[in-house]
């Protein structure tokens, strides 16, 4: 299939866009398929989707090959991408370089999104400088926090340890007064 070929590029929802309906059972080595080509066609759906649905590429990503599935995944970023990097993403034939599926940001399952969002918090790649303060300043609090724990509970054990060997306690069930310092 042609680029000429294709009416309308559907857009696959989240997981689905998995199900290539071709998947290999072995690793291909060489796809028919050069990279050159490759990114060639990923560029032109990717323009063609763009006109189609109405977003704006902001960059380019990468084209990655997947060669258990034997396809090429071209990513960009676009202006309904949030965070640094794209999420969306076209998926050609390695082989025969014809168009298997578009994934858009916003029409994700919400696993997909949640997924997504729970990621790009973690590895602070939304709302810039300040988010990855604060996530800086909360990993080094919880360093802080171990530490000053584990010396803490040290010098408790350490110092229990100190009065069983001084004899000082009481047994259980026996009638001794241990005498009050003064």
């Amino acid at each position: 299939m042609s680029l000429a070929n294709v009416e309308r590029m559907e857009v696959v929802k989240g997981a689905a866009a998995n199900l290539y309906g071709h998947s290999k059972n072995i690793p291909m080595e060489t796809p028919h398929l050069d990279w050159r080509e490759a990114r060639w066609q990923g560029q032109a759906y990717i323009r063609r989707a763009a006109a189609q649905y109405g977003f704006t590429i902001e960059r380019k990503q990468v084209l990655s090959l997947d060669r258990i599935h034997g396809v090429h995944h071209y990513r960009v970023k676009t202006n309904k991408d949030w965070g640094k990097y794209g999420a969306t993403v076209v998926t050609l034939d390695a082989d025969t370089g014809a168009f298997i599926s578009l994934t858009l940001p916003d029409t994700d399952s919400i696993g997909d999104i949640a997924h997504r969002w729970i990621t790009w918090l973690h590895t602070a790649r939304v709302f810039g400088l300040p988010i990855q303060i604060l996530i800086c300043m909360t990993r080094l609090i919880v360093v802080a926090l171990s530490i000053t724990g584990t010396v803490i509970w040290w010098r408790k054990r350490a110092s229990g340890q100190r009065q069983r060997t001084s004899g000082k306690h009481i047994k259980a069930g026996s009638s001794t007064v241990i005498p009050e310092r003064d």
